[in-house]
């Protein structure tokens, strides 16, 4: 599919197999335009291209080469990601802002690294002349099993490798100061990862479902640790934190702000119950989440906010008493807490998130305090056990898809407060009698 005078081209049929030329008339290749065309085996790319959007060809599986024209100006972030059995970019000579060294994608200057091929095996150096690993530029690499980074690199940008599945080990330099958004989520197979005295901030999701990490070593110099960087690392046992770390500290293992009010992240690995300190004032976003093996919570009294994905996965968990003195509960809070059978959300809480109980399926009761004003988009979506709840008269917005699925869902009264009902609210609850009061 083109645009109307074939200059764009903005999708490309997924199920058509073999060779594809691209006509002379186009200029663009839009995003997404090939993704996910496992079929394609070959695409003949034209001078009259300048532009390659964002994931054009990502999860193009078959693809075995790419050849990048003169005329390319532009090559957008993920453009060749997740295909598989690439195993070589080549750039004409005359582009004047890409080359390729020994098959893999830089810019002209070789200071960025763009697109290192999913197929490429082993062991690999990166030139020193490099100081930005670029976004996306290693995704899905799973037969990379060794990365060297050199000094002169100062940038890892965001899902740089993302889901290299193979590296069991990474150093980073210290020349770098920041490891970004999902640096390295999914890495399965790391075992070990060095954050030198660099690194000042660790963001979102930089390590989330590194199931092979089983220890980690914050040092003195981090100063930011962002939501769920640690999330679902589930043979984590263990995180220390340099004394002389201003932000953060560990005790017993587990990581908690420096004053201890903040608990960021409990070890995966951990197994039964857990008592949170006095001391808290907030469970951190991500903070347990996806460890599997705890199986009961106490929260104290000081606790003020549960976090987005506070809980989010953690499936072994078969009791947790919520107590008053928690206002807030986040989004995704307890979403796929498949062992709970019964939630009571204190008077405190006036609003339950978009999310927050999703996919429960052990519940079979939820008690809503009379308070709460709003039940979120997705809010018990799939909540397959749940037979009874009770929704008080102060609820005025019952959300989008909020009970969907609920199939266990026998009878439900609506009182006169509710105003808005969103839109599949009680979509698929078969058994339920509605009634109003």
């Amino acid at each position: 599919m083109f645009n109307k005078d074939k200059t764009t081209i903005l999708y490309y049929p997924q199920g058509r197999e073999g060779e594809y030329n691209i006509p002379d008339s186009v200029t663009k290749i839009d995003e997404f335009a090939f993704r996910d065309c496992r079929g394609l085996t070959k695409i003949i790319i034209p001078d009259s291209v300048k532009e390659i959007c964002a994931r054009a060809f990502s999860g193009c599986s078959e693809l075995t080469e790419i050849n990048i024209p003169d005329s390319v100006k532009e090559i957008c972030t993920g453009a060749f990601a997740c295909c598989k059995r690439l195993t070589n970019i080549t750039v004409d000579k005359n582009n004047p802002n890409y080359c390729s060294v020994d098959g893999v994608l830089f810019n002209k200057n070789r200071t960025i690294i763009v697109c290192y091929p999913g197929g490429k095996k082993g062991k690999y150096t990166i030139p020193d002349s490099v100081t930005k690993i670029g976004v996306w530029a290693f995704d899905d690499c799973s037969n990379l099993t060794e990365i060297i980074i050199p000094d002169s690199v100062k940038i890892i940008g965001k899902w740089a490798f993302f889901h290299c599945t193979g590296l069991t080990e990474v150093n980073i330099p210290d020349s770098v100061m920041r490891i970004r958004l999902g640096a390295f989520q999914r890495c399965t197979g790391l075992k070990k990862i060095n954050i030198p005295d660099s690194v000042k901030e660790i963001e979102d999701s930089a390590f989330e479902d590194c199931t092979g990490l089983t220890e980690i070593n914050i040092p003195d110099s981090v100063t930011a640790i962002i939501d769920s960087a640690f999330a679902g690392c589930k043979r984590l046992k263990n995180i220390t934190v340099d004394k002389n770390n201003p932000s953060y500290c560990s005790v017993d293992g587990i990581l908690f702000s420096k004053d201890k009010t903040t608990i960021v992240c409990y070890p995966g690995e951990r197994e039964g119950e857990y008592t949170i300190p006095d001391s808290v004032t907030e469970i951190g976003d991500g903070a347990f989440e996806g460890c599997a093996r705890l199986t009961k919570i106490n929260i104290s009294e000081s606790v003020k906010v549960i976090g987005d994905s506070a809980f989010d996965g953690c499936t072994g968990l078969t009791e947790i008493n919520i107590p008053g003195s928690v206002k807030e509960i986040g989004f995704w809070a307890f979403e796929g807490c498949t062992g709970l059978t019964e939630i009571i959300i204190p008077d405190s809480v006036t609003e339950i998130e978009d999310f927050a109980f999703n996919g429960c399926t052990g519940l079979t009761k939820v008690i809503i305090p009379n308070g709460v004003t709003e039940i979120g988009d997705w809010a018990f979506e799939n909540c397959t056990g749940l037979n009874e709840v009770i929704i008080p008269d102060s609820v005025k917005v019952i959300g989008y898809r909020a009970f969907r699925g609920c199939t266990g869902l026998t009878e439900i009264t609506i009182p006169d407060s509710v105003k808005e009902i969103g839109d599949r609210a009680f979509e698929d609850c078969t058994k339920v009698c509605m009634t109003k009061k």
